[in-house]
């Protein structure tokens, strides 16, 4: 981070007189995954936390006070990444068991689609602005399109770029 008179970045500096500045403060350390943390989002409406986990699970946390709301399970191999739907009411979860999952982020917290396809890991993914899609990236070299209200893969994008020349 850059540093300067103004103290800006390394906590140093004073703000509006004698108070000292200091950008960042530790609020609470969120235990409840047993294995490495893939991924943390925040829900759009701010609400919400997820977490991802190398332990084949992803917890719902609450943001105000960040207790741990619900438990995802039901990947038999670790989750990668996940995504929220614009109305923070859906999560999907990406899994190295080559599946996605479409999950309720509001009771009862279940599981709504399982969306397979995939032939390697599923190592990213993320819904469209209206959430009626979602999008996944994955190690068989494939970029999927899936229809949330179906589960169905709607595109499949598979083009490799053989060489670059300049001229």
């Amino acid at each position: 981070m850059p540093s300067g008179g103004n103290g800006v970045g390394n906590g140093a500096g004073t703000s509006g007189g004698s108070q000292t500045f200091k950008p960042y403060r530790h609020l609470k350390t969120l235990e409840g995954h047993t294995a490495a943390i893939s991924c943390v989002k925040y829900s759009n409406d701010g609400n919400l936390l997820a977490s991802a986990s190398l332990d084949k699970s992803m917890i719902l946390w609450s943001a105000t006070n960040y207790s741990l709301i619900h438990r995802y399970e039901g990947h038999s191999s670790g989750v990668s990444d996940l995504a929220w739907s614009s109305d923070s009411h859906y999560t999907c979860s990406a899994s190295d068991d080559c599946t996605l999952r479409i999950w309720d982020a509001r009771a009862p917290y279940e599981c709504l689609k399982v969306l397979r396809g995939h032939t390697n890991f599923v190592f990213c993914v993320n819904f469209n602005p209206p959430s009626n899609l979602i999008v996944s990236g994955s190690f068989d070299e494939t970029i999927r399109i899936w229809e949330v209200k179906t589960g169905r893969c709607v595109r499949v994008i598979k083009e490799f770029i053989l060489y670059l020349k300049y001229k």
